[in-house]
């Protein structure tokens, strides 16, 4: 894999968008690094060679270019476990595991609501949300020295211990169905067990805005509308059920926006991002609504 890593950041050199991924802001230190990593045949070369620049040390770049090039697990597990003692599990593995609950906490508008209950009703949703974060953090001394699947395996009894730890269920998110971490940019899912049950590995942020949308309104054609309407946040079956099959008759996005569809407080295109965050929160890694967003400011 190091190999195949060194062509394509030799052939990236003078790429901009790739210095920037990367996180060089300028083109001249991305080059230096670029040639500098050339020098070296082997993972373990390269990362007992201590380079540390101003924005990346030898790890970091290696983990950021995986990333954006993509790899094969099986490959990668075995170059790393070759020189696992030189690993730091911080660059490997995202910072927070989440939980995926039944409810996901939110707050919709009401014209009832003052400024100030609006507010407190609001962050009283965000910091709801945070409950299902799991600091991976506290558990840096358990991934020291350990391989790829080593730390796979012991992010799998961290989300073990949570789940029991809490009586299987969040404040205010309901019961715990699993939970998902980052590993070298993959989106890993657990069960309640801990068990490793698949890579997510198709982010929400790579579809086309029309798949997304077939793909969100055969769900809503397909799913149990209750359920989806206490995700949602809706008090009143009848409410969601009208956006519902509206959306459900419609052939686009740019349609179903068309229609002006507005219900307690939600736009079209609110209730479309608050559809994608119920029935793909597991798929999209961070931000899936944030990154749905981002479609809809570009219509």
């Amino acid at each position: 894999m190091f190999s195949i890593i060194k062509e394509n950041l030799s052939n990236h050199i003078h790429n901009e968008d790739t210095s920037k991924v990367m996180g060089y802001p300028e083109l001249g230190w991305f080059g230096s690094a670029v040639e500098e990593f050339g020098r070296y045949s082997t993972l373990r070369a390269w990362l007992e060679s201590g380079y540390e620049d101003q924005y990346n040390n030898a790890l970091r770049l290696y983990v950021k270019a995986l990333k954006y090039f993509g790899f094969d697990w099986d490959e990668v597990e075995n170059e790393l476990k070759e020189c696992k003692e030189l690993l730091n599990s911080e660059e490997i593995i995202d910072k927070r595991m989440y939980a995926e609950t039944r409810i996901i906490p939110r707050y919709t508008y009401s014209r009832v609501d003052s400024l100030g209950m609006a507010q407190i009703r609001h962050y009283g949703a965000i910091n709801a949300r945070k409950r299902k974060w799991v600091d991976l953090e506290a558990y840096k001394e358990r991934f020291e020295g350990q391989a790829l699947s080593e730390m796979l395996g012991e992010c799998g009894l961290i989300a073990r211990e949570h789940y029991k730890a809490n009586g299987g269920k969040l404040e205010q998110c309901g019961e715990i169905l699993g939970y998902r971490v980052e590993i070298l940019g993959k989106v890993c899912r657990f069960d309640v067990e801990g068990r490793f049950v698949r890579f997510l590995r198709k982010r929400l942020c790579e579809e086309e805005r029309g798949d997304l949308f077939v793909r969100v309104r055969e769900k809503v054609q397909n799913t149990s509308h209750n359920d989806t309407a206490e995700k949602m946040g809706y008090t009143e079956f009848w409410r969601f059920k009208k956006g519902a099959e509206i959306l459900g008759s419609c052939g686009s996005l740019e349609e179903w926006i068309g229609r002006g569809f507005y219900s307690l407080g939600m736009r079209a295109s609110e209730f479309f991002v608050g559809l994608t965050d119920v029935f793909f929160d597991e798929r999209g890694g961070r931000g899936a609504s944030q990154k749905v967003s981002q479609y809809l400011k570009a219509m």
